[in-house]
């Protein structure tokens, strides 16, 4: 398994949970009047997590490699996607025709997977310190 397979996947993942998910959101903040445009962070936070576990699990790699193989350049179409969603929630339905607003969410969804990336790559680190330290004990 190479790690333009797995950063693949890994980007599939995201993309088929994280363009609906947003897009629900978006929906559902229209029709009960809300602005849920901000909502594009949660979902980069929840579902970038949970495609770095599927992909860890699916294609039997660790979460290390997961984290190392490139993900962040895989992405690059579904984060312009989301933002892009973004934008346009913002004019059609709430007269805001300001597009450098989705320009940083793109560039804040980056540093969120960027966060998330190094979250598990932390949690990775203190379980293989408990897993030798209860070995010890």
């Amino acid at each position: 398994m190479t790690d333009k397979e797995v950063s693949h996947f890994y980007n599939e993942v995201l993309m088929y949970s994280a363009i609906p998910a947003y897009t629900l959101l978006l929906a559902f903040g229209v029709i009960v009047g809300q602005n849920a445009v901000g909502s594009i962070f949660v979902v980069v936070i929840l579902l970038s997590h949970y495609a770095a576990q599927k992909t860890s699990i699916k294609l039997n790699v660790s979460m290390e490699r997961v984290c190392k193989s490139g993900i962040y350049k895989a992405t690059v179409y579904t984060m312009a996607l989301l933002s892009v969603l973004h934008c346009l929630t913002n004019i059609l339905f709430y007269d805001l025709y300001n597009p450098i607003s989705s320009v940083i969410a793109f560039l804040l969804c980056y540093v969120m997977l960027g966060m998330t990336l190094k979250t598990l790559e932390l949690m990775m680190f203190v379980r293989k310190k408990r897993e030798e330290k209860n070995k010890k004990g």
